[in-house]
């Protein structure tokens, strides 16, 4: 489980390059994907974000979805020169947050969504945290009085210094889950493992969907992914290092009738893509950002941005506007910009 934090996916450097690989164009570059959906030890950390927003504007009803252009790739709606980076003061914030850590990962997530449902947010540390950092985490969480709208908290970075508090709505996520349950075939008779430590955003992510879609989950019994956490799971949310692990499980003769694995918070090899296939696991990699959730997909057929989400490439930097963006981040630091309805990491 993850030493640091990993967030949902990887930073927007590797995802710039995956789609000029996949889709090279000249000048500004664009992805667009409709949305489908209904309106709405620690080896297996990839990449702790150490991303930071200060406050991310609402989007304005008249800043509708663009059209791609399809002879040049440029996007209507998007100025050539972006407005400048929105910097806003930190929300003020206090009394909602529920902080909540447990060597028990299974229980800890089970926890959050009982907080959720009792209309508090939750936000889990790790306990693998000295009690000083723990105390100056919850202490900066639980001081200050959060914005009507936030549902969740989740922290990002803090390998050095104080963790920054990631703010959003539950809808901010519900939005994705259609999209993956048809993709994979989800049903009730599914049983998802959660292999990313709780701490991390993509744990708190994968829980939410469970409970959304009414799938049962479980997590890791120890450290590290063992024989009787795949027995019945059919469904795995997790790392590259966690479908590694999987899969040396399956060589080795344990039995499992995983079928499907949602991949994110580093690159997915090919090589292990076709490991997972041989096996009949369907393999949905993904890359994101604990601000703005699922970015940009890929199932073996190329990159593409995740339903909903509009990407565009400017002198190297990816830019992303999405209604899947966090509210605000509580903390100082990172590289995380706003221009308008885009943003960046």
């Amino acid at each position: 489980s993850c030493r640091s934090r990993c967030s949902i996916g990887v930073g927007a450097t590797d995802l710039v390059e995956s789609i000029r690989r996949v889709r090279p164009r000249r000048n500004d570059h664009s992805l667009r994907h409709r949305n489908p959906c209904p309106s709405s030890g620690d080896r297996d950390v990839a990449r702790p974000d150490v991303h930071c927003l200060t406050a991310l504007p609402a989007r304005r009803p008249d800043q509708g979805r663009h059209r791609e252009h399809r002879d040049h790739g440029a996007v209507e709606g998007l100025p050539e020169s972006l407005p400048p980076v929105t910097h806003r003061p930190e929300p003020v914030l206090a009394g909602r947050v529920r902080p909540l850590r447990d060597r028990d990962h299974e229980r800890v997530l089970r926890e959050a969504l009982a907080v959720r449902r009792a209309g508090d947010i939750p936000l889990i540390g790790d306990e693998r945290w000295s009690e000083d950092q723990w105390r100056g985490v919850v202490e900066h969480a639980t001081g200050a009085i959060v914005p009507d709208e936030a549902e969740w908290a989740a922290l990002t970075s803090g390998s050095t210094g104080r963790p920054r508090i990631i703010l959003r709505t539950q809808q901010s996520w519900d939005m994705s889950y259609p999209f993956l349950d048809e993709w994979g075939g989800l049903n009730p008779a599914d049983t998802m493992l959660i292999a990313a430590h709780p701490v991390s955003s993509m744990a708190s992510y994968a829980a939410s969907h469970a409970a959304h879609s009414g799938i049962p989950f479980n997590t890791p019994v120890k450290h590290r992914m063992g024989p009787g956490d795949i027995a019945s799971a059919t469904i795995l949310h997790g790392t590259p290092w966690h479908l590694r692990d999987l899969l040396d499980l399956l060589d080795v003769g344990h039995p499992s009738p995983m079928r499907v694995a949602f991949v994110g918070g580093d690159r997915l090899p090919q090589q292990l893509r076709h490991r997972a296939e041989h096996r009949g696991i369907r393999v949905l990699g993904y890359f994101g950002a604990a601000e703005l959730s699922m970015v940009a997909i890929d199932d073996g057929d190329g990159l593409r941005a995740f339903p909903g989400v509009d990407l565009q490439t400017r002198d190297g930097v990816l830019w992303a506007r999405t209604d899947q963006r966090a509210l605000a981040v509580l903390g100082t630091g990172g590289a995380y910009r706003v221009r308008g309805a885009w943003a960046n990491d």
